[in-house]
């Protein structure tokens, strides 16, 4: 199977937690040889654990990991090092020509420094989409892992989901983050097709979407109004994540903002 240019890009975020399923994995990559894909990751239960066992303790500021210089060697080591070769190779096995980047190589993302609080830290935005789309146009599958360089040099660790929105933003692309949950569910466990601003509300207030559903959901709507289009939340193991992939067939929790 060969890529169909003439279909649009994608953006698949995988989260921590989907990083573990190596053959759904795989069956997903199998399925990218369909279209243009960018893949989006972090790491962070990888890094937590290296950074334990080398004795730093890890802190966070509303919700982003403090990153002190002297760590970002080996967060660097977890992410674009162990997290990213590691999805290259299982993407490379599943047949396709994957390359394992950061998000500010061929100048697609611009990254800069976020408060001096945060240390080794940064955010990111649309920039040139060049050099990823000769990319696909020679059929290879762009990873990108969730660290950047700065115009000043510096080796920044950035939020996953904010490189996955940035991404989708500058592709102009709808946006699949894939975990280990089917979607958003109501009060009886039954799986919510399409959400809105005002039905998420209605949920959160009702406490039928709270703790880390309601920050993923906030976190999807962040997404959709960066990138102007559906973002999906959905499971890395629900067979119907690689149909959507494929063919655009319905899947988890759409997003729209």
């Amino acid at each position: 199977m060969v890529a169909n240019m003439e279909m649009s890009p994608l953006v698949v975020k995988f989260s921590g937690k989907a990083l573990d399923a190596h053959a759904e994995i795989a069956r997903l990559f199998a399925a990218m040889r369909a279209r243009p894909c960018m893949v989006v990751h972090g790491g962070g239960v990888e890094t937590d654990e290296l950074l334990g066992r080398l004795g730093f303790k890890t802190e966070r500021l509303n919700g982003l990991r403090i990153t002190p210089r002297e760590q970002i060697p080996y967060i660097a080591a977890s992410l674009s090092g162990n997290c990213g070769r590691m999805l290259q190779a299982a993407a490379v096995k599943s047949g396709l020509k994957a390359l394992s980047l950061l998000c500010s190589d061929y100048d697609f993302l611009r990254v800069k420094r976020l408060a001096p609080e945060y240390g080794e830290v940064g955010t990111c935005r649309a920039n040139s989409c060049r050099g990823i789309l000769d990319l696909f146009a020679h059929q290879f599958t762009p990873l990108l892992c969730s660290m950047g360089i700065s115009a000043d040099g510096a080796l920044l660790n950035i939020n996953a989901d904010d490189v996955a929105a940035a991404a989708a933003a500058a592709l102009d692309a709808p946006l699949m983050f894939l975990s280990d949950v089917p979607g958003v569910l109501d009060g009886n466990k039954e799986l919510i097709p399409h959400l809105t601003p005002a039905s998420a509300e209605e949920l959160k207030a009702s406490g039928v979407i709270s703790g880390g559903m309601s920050v993923k959901v906030d976190q999807a709507f962040a997404a959709a109004r960066q990138c102007r289009r559906q973002v999906i939340i959905a499971s890395v193991y629900d067979p119907a994540a690689a149909e959507f992939i494929m063919h655009g067939t319905p899947c988890g929790t759409a997003i729209e903002a």
